[in-house]
């Protein structure tokens, strides 16, 4: 540290080194959205593909006509590819500022945001089994949502804004549930884009 320093500046510097070992604050921007627009596709595909609408709580997708594996498969594709991209761009910016993305701080942030995405995915496929379907949009927000919340002790704090205003798209979808497939394009398509444009403008672009 510089002695040239002011005491104000030698204490920001203390909290700057501090936060950084104590957070992963490689987040990708570009990675947000990206992800929006993948949830944006998932969302066409399966409303205008797969006429998947649900319209009520009771919703029978099968008596609709479609095969529930088609959602099913197309959830576990978005989230795959969504969360291999985060985490290749994620590493790819952590070396670009000399840093590792394999971390005790990067590993306790994956294990706060899995632990209650991993909760609502088995909640989520009870209530699958049990012809829930309609339920599927509104809880993948809400656990998600919770996920960032507990992430965001180990990471960017910005991303508990971003957690709350999913469970609360959420909570919206369940009431109303006719237009849940609009609200889960809103919450994972438009909220990431817009999400990943603020954080690339706010600390990416800065520190490039």
């Amino acid at each position: 540290m510089s002695h040239n320093l002011t005491p104000d500046q030698q204490i920001k510097a203390i909290h700057d080194m501090m936060e950084r070992s104590s957070r992963f604050l490689h987040i990708s921007g570009f990675a947000g959205v990206i992800v929006g627009m993948i949830a944006l596709l998932a969302a066409w595909i399966a409303q205008d593909q797969f006429t998947f609408s649900p319209d009520s709580l009771d919703y029978d997708y099968t008596k609709m006509g479609g095969n529930p594996w088609n959602i099913l498969f197309l959830g576990l594709g978005t989230l795959i590819i969504s969360f291999g991209l985060g985490f290749m761009l994620a590493r790819r910016n952590a070396r670009k500022h000399g840093a590792s993305s394999w971390t005790a701080t990067s590993r306790k942030m994956l294990g706060y945001f899995a632990t209650p995405l991993l909760t609502g995915g088995l909640v989520i496929a009870l209530f699958w089994l049990k012809g829930w379907v309609a339920m599927a949009a509104p809880l993948s927000l809400i656990f998600y949502g919770l996920s960032l919340l507990h992430a965001s002790h180990f990471t960017l704090t910005d991303i508990r804004y971003l957690g709350i205003i999913e469970v609360i798209l959420g909570l919206a979808a369940i009431f109303w549930i006719q237009h849940s497939l609009w609200i889960w394009g809103i919450g994972f398509g438009i909220e990431h884009i817009g999400y990943g444009m603020y954080i690339y403008l706010r600390y990416e672009r800065i520190s490039s």
